[in-house]
């Protein structure tokens, strides 16, 4: 990958061998965000001790920067919500049928404000049911009777909607996902591997089963 910059123009060229991305990138489906730190307004070395002009709270700290960095929104990094999240509430309320989904655990970067929330996969077993084993074959009517309940507490409530959301959630992408067959065979030494086929797998599965027209993948 050949990167040059200068004040006034980017040029990117990619390496031909590498097809696919070349590919998409030359048909402006593809991007690439360069890692220069989160900022609220330009902004000088003098500027900054001066305290003259805004900048992200808490700089040179990798967590809160990070935050910046999944929201695009350095100046509000502790609400705002996922970058990625708000493209998916833009698409989903002009009409588009969207899917978010984690293969990196929990992250704010997908966290939407209005559209439906993003799932998260195991990134080497993929979607596991809570009793997979079938050892419990009772544990998921305890939980039905547990969360049941109406609770006069807005957190009581907030859990248990969550529990059952989740539960609903996982066993509709379980049957999405059981079954499907990949066309190549990817590599299980690395971890960006393991994830890389996880997505293949759940865009086989939005083909044949959800038919979303508009997916995130992180």
């Amino acid at each position: 990958m050949d990167l040059q910059c200068c004040t006034f123009s980017r040029t990117m060229e990619i390496l031909g061998s590498l097809t696919i991305l070349q590919n998409t990138y030359n048909d402006n489906d593809a991007l690439f965000v360069s890692n220069i730190g989160p900022l609220v307004e330009p902004i000088t070395k003098d500027e900054y001790e001066a305290s003259s002009k805004e900048f992200p709270p808490n700089l040179f700290s990798h967590n809160m920067q990070t935050l910046g960095t999944q929201t695009v929104h350095a100046q509000e990094q502790t609400t705002a919500k996922g970058v990625v999240g708000r493209m998916m509430d833009a698409l989903t309320d002009s009409g588009y049928s969207t899917g978010s989904y984690s293969i990196d655990g929990n992250t704010r970067v997908l966290e939407p404000a209005t559209s439906d929330n993003y799932d998260v996969l195991d990134k080497t077993n993929g979607v596991t049911k809570l009793d997979s084993s079938g050892k419990s074959p009772g544990i998921m009517k305890l939980i039905n009777n547990l969360t049941s309940a109406v609770s006069k507490s807005i957190f009581a409530e907030t859990w248990a909607q969550e529990i059952r959301s989740t539960k609903s959630r996982t066993e509709t992408l379980y049957d999405a996902l059981d079954g499907i067959d990949l066309e190549q065979t990817w590599s299980s030494s690395g971890t960006t591997g393991l994830q890389l086929e996880q997505v293949a797998y759940l865009m086989k599965a939005n083909q044949q089963v959800f038919q979303n027209e508009r997916d995130a993948f992180y």
